[in-house]
């Protein structure tokens, strides 16, 4: 009895053919990475506009809790309206410290306060808009980073611009300021920012699953 092997190559070429064809379709829906993952090596696709309006949102969160440090500050030492009066002499110079009444100083001086801490908070989002998620999402580093930064705002404003333009700021204890800047603003600017960032990418991968989930439905 002769067996025709024509049949099983045949059914054989057809399975095969079958696989590929499978196997290409697996690899068109690959499977969505975890949440770990996407974390750690997720894409940075944020608008220009959700960098700033991070930053500035950071920035002004982390101001309030800086201008309560230096109302405490400024109580210790002197007023609790101090904070407001130097911030004031930013835009009207020394007539800001005694001639300015206290409800312009206070209201001068708030808006200058965060207008500032805004722009810090701008700043520190885009230094970091080149890291990686993860490293963006990372609040142990962002903290540091973030006190790093409080310290170098420090140094800038204090010992060198307004030891060139604003000599009466130099009156403040240096340590109590350098302090504030680092704990009451730059380490709660960085935590901020990871709790933003971290945010926003879990809402960005949702939102990725939702539109591979409607192209998978389509086909």
């Amino acid at each position: 009895m002769r067996l025709d092997a024509a049949p099983l190559l045949q059914s054989l070429h057809s399975g095969s053919r079958a696989t590929r064809s499978i196997r290409g379709a697996l690899m068109q829906y690959p499977p969505p990475p975890s949440a770990r993952d996407a974390l750690r090596t997720g894409p940075r696709t944020r608008s220009a506009l959700d960098v700033s309006a991070t930053g500035v949102g950071i920035g002004v969160v982390a101001g309030v809790l800086f201008l309560v440090a230096e109302i405490v500050i400024g109580a210790a030492r002197a007023s609790p309206l101090s904070p407001f009066r130097f911030a004031a002499s930013l835009s009207v110079g020394m007539p800001a410290l005694v001639q300015m009444p206290s409800g312009a100083a206070v209201l001068l001086g708030g808006l200058t306060h965060l207008l500032l801490s805004s722009i810090y908070g701008f700043v520190f989002a885009w230094l970091n808009e080149n890291a990686s998620a993860g490293v963006q999402g990372a609040f142990g580093r962002q903290t540091a980073l973030g006190a790093l930064f409080g310290l170098v705002l420090w140094l800038v404003n204090f010992q060198m611009i307004a030891r060139a333009l604003f000599p009466w700021f130099l009156e403040v204890p240096p340590l109590a300021q350098a302090l504030a800047h680092v704990f009451a603003f730059g380490l709660p600017l960085g935590a901020l920012y990871a709790a933003a960032t971290r945010r926003q990418h879990h809402v960005r991968r949702l939102q990725t699953a939702a539109r591979n989930d409607s192209g998978a439905t389509l086909h």
